[in-house]
């Protein structure tokens, strides 16, 4: 079960908001931020929904959820299909600061990025 907005309001032990806390797992300190983390933390996965209302409202609903990776997984659709709801879903996770990745289809996720 994904944690709640109540959830989110909570403050860690030295004061900060758990998303706050859980952010900071991605990327230890002194990594190099030229190399892309390790994902850690809460991490999910698209459904093949080739819908877009219905699968950027899931999203929005796990991005309010507080996970900290999400995977583009939609296989279905055009390939400008599929780029337009990737951009759609991209532009979601970055106003969340959360990371998107694009499983399988590196064309698409040099198209977005």
């Amino acid at each position: 079960m994904l944690p709640s907005r109540a959830d989110e309001s909570r403050l860690a032990a030295d004061g900060r908001s758990v998303r706050a806390a859980r952010s900071e797992r991605a990327e230890p300190t002194g990594a190099d931020p030229a190399v892309t983390p390790t994902p850690r933390g809460l991490y999910a996965i698209t459904p093949d929904e080739p819908d877009a209302g219905r699968l950027t409202d899931l999203v929005a609903r796990v991005l309010e959820g507080g996970i900290d990776w999400l995977q583009f997984r939609v296989k279905g659709g055009s390939p400008s299909q599929r780029e337009d709801l990737a951009l759609r879903i991209k532009g979601q996770c970055d106003a969340a600061g959360v990371p998107l990745v694009v499983n399988d289809d590196g064309a698409l996720a040099l198209a977005i990025d």
